[in-house]
């Protein structure tokens, strides 16, 4: 820091020297390019702090064990590993490329730095840094230590929730990707989401992440399974809306005349038989084709009959949109649905 004089540089160099290890972005890495130090620092794979001369430094306890080591910059897979965690004895001196939070000190030390490391590799943090950070997803790959400070952590965790956390953290390998799913059920747990927050938050991954398989991911045309799953989902969240009525929902797939489109027609079992020509929903879809902010639009039919186009990219057609796409329904073309009630 500032107030540190040379003398006292030099002084904190001599104990880390003699106590500290050392990591560096060039330790991850074998010669051949394969990942050698994984979620958790081992100090046998580590060599001792070496540096003769001190030119700034941080204060010295933010090496102290335990330590989760955060990096800079990660890849968009669970091997692109975005937090580390070390529980060895001596300090551990990092470069500037690692973000280093010591839990030194605390009275739950351990268990502390267990939840701070499954909270930096969890889909929810991933999420939050998406949302929030001024840096990653706009400028570069990368996060600013405030996006890391700025979380909002928990801090009245119960002796049951800081065990069910440690256990998550101890299995957690990100070549097993049921221990991945095992620690973020247990993170939104604790953060009190459910199944919708849930599948918002893996849906806004899996294609708004600034990596090149999730833009392509977005980009693509939703996959025949995609289409169906999307069309389950309208019909099964409209369908609570209606059963006082006795009716059921249909939603069905339409096909249109007009390349990059996909189209559902929404109905119910007491719609009045016959069908409406396409021609006008085929024009609007081939106008709006030419308007990159239209992805989606909707057409009375008729009674108890509304029809949905949707651009055909997959961040149009996920399970998040499809809920989406049920509520405007409701919202905006309800009165297609009139109740009828049991007269």
């Amino acid at each position: 820091t500032n107030k540190q004089t040379p003398e006292t540089r030099k002084r904190i160099a001599e104990l880390l020297r003699r106590e500290a290890l050392m990591l560096t972005s060039d330790d991850l890495f074998d010669e051949d390019g394969e990942l050698q130090i994984g979620l958790r620092v081992n100090p046998r794979q580590l060599d001792r702090f070496k540096a003769m001369k001190l030119y700034r430094l941080a204060e010295p306890d933010i090496f102290n064990s335990p330590l989760v080591l955060i990096s800079e910059g990660f890849g968009e897979s669970p091997q692109g590993i975005r937090a580390r965690l070390y529980l060895g004895k001596a300090p551990l001196v990092f470069r500037r490329n690692f973000y280093g939070f010591s839990c030194a000190g605390h009275p739950r030390a351990r268990q502390l730095a267990k939840y701070l490391f499954c909270i930096i590799n969890s889909d929810l943090f991933g999420y939050y840094t998406l949302q929030a950070s001024a840096k990653f997803g706009l400028e570069r790959r990368t996060l600013l230590v405030q996006d890391i400070e700025e979380f909002p952590i928990l801090h009245a965790l119960t002796e049951r929730q800081f065990k069910t956390v440690e256990k998550v953290a101890d299995e957690l390998d990100p070549n097993v990707p049921a221990t991945w799913r095992a620690m973020n059920h247990c993170i939104n747990k604790l953060y009190g989401l459910t199944s919708a927050d849930e599948q918002v938050m893996k849906d806004t991954l899996a294609t708004m992440m600034p990596y090149k398989t999730a833009l392509a991911k977005a980009r693509a045309p939703a996959a025949r399974r995609e289409l169906e799953a999307f069309r389950g989902k309208v019909e099964t969240m409209l369908q609570p809306f209606f059963d006082m009525d006795g009716e059921k929902v249909q939603v069905v797939r339409h096909e249109l005349p007009v390349d990059g489109w996909v189209a559902f027609d929404i109905t119910t079992s007491d719609a009045p038989s016959g069908t409406a020509s396409d021609d006008a929903v085929s024009l609007i879809a081939a106008r709006l084709a030419d308007d990159e902010g239209a992805s989606r639009l909707f057409q009375v039919i008729g009674e108890r009959h509304v029809r949905v186009a949707i651009r055909n990219q997959y961040r149009y057609l996920t399970l998040s949109r499809a809920r989406l796409c049920a509520l405007d329904v409701l919202r905006e073309h309800g009165s297609a649905f009139p109740i009828r009630g049991n007269a």
